[in-house]
């Protein structure tokens, strides 16, 4: 499947950017100034393996002089390369940091995966380029079909770009619905979804003017019928 990227490693950044042991903190500094988007950086061997993660605010109440590996985190585990970029993002928010170090199968480092990295992945799989509209459906999580779902808006000629679900917050048992579609015409598809006992609680981008306009409509011969 060539262009097909799904792996962490098709969106790491900073291949040559890393900190040694040997290092001090001052040196540390000098680097997160010159690179100040950061917050973390990879600690590599002289071998080129990775052996550590040093935060920014590590650095802090530090005197200049004081080694790297005297403050990094030698208990941080890194992203394998073979990892998928799904992985990547739940252990980025399962470790709360910004940055993820990516290394090989030997252990070798091979860059940093970030947020700009991140949002490279969604724009190729998010179809954020394509032109359309973005509906959100609120569902039991075991009563929605994704087949029903497509022949509802297929029936009126959509064809949905891209699809994910996302829970609830507050109620394990729900789930959203989360749907790009290639139109800007949406009412007839939201009423037959509606009438199959989906509830669209979102509409976003030209959709929502459409829908917005149809209602105005509907306000003014309501008004011409007075």
């Amino acid at each position: 499947m060539s262009g097909l990227r799904l792996r962490a490693i098709d969106y790491v950044q900073y291949r040559r950017l890393f900190i040694s042991e040997a290092h001090t903190v001052k040196d540390a500094r000098r680097l997160f100034h010159k690179h100040h988007q950061l917050a973390h950086l990879a600690v590599v061997s002289s071998e080129g393996r990775y052996v550590a993660f040093l935060s920014r605010r590590s650095l802090r109440n530090n005197p200049p002089d004081r080694p790297i590996k005297e403050i990094a985190d030698y208990t941080f585990s890194p992203l394998s390369a073979q990892a998928t970029i799904y992985e990547a993002i739940w252990k980025m928010e399962q470790d709360r940091v910004l940055e993820m170090p990516v290394v090989s199968s030997d252990g070798i480092y091979m860059g940093l995966l970030t947020p700009r990295g991140i949002i490279r992945w969604w724009a190729q799989f998010g179809a954020v380029h394509e032109p359309g509209s973005v509906l959100v459906i609120d569902s039991d999580l075991h009563s929605y079909s994704l087949t029903e779902i497509a022949q509802c808006l297929e029936s009126d000629g959509i064809r949905i770009l891209w699809v994910s679900l996302l829970s609830h917050s507050s109620d394990v048992r729900r789930v959203f619905v989360v749907l790009k579609v290639n139109s800007i015409y949406l009412s007839r598809s939201i009423a037959l979804l509606e009438r199959k006992g989906y509830r669209v609680v979102a509409v976003y981008g030209d959709a929502a003017m459409e829908l917005q306009a149809q209602e105005q409509l509907r306000a003014l011969l309501r008004y011409l019928d007075i």
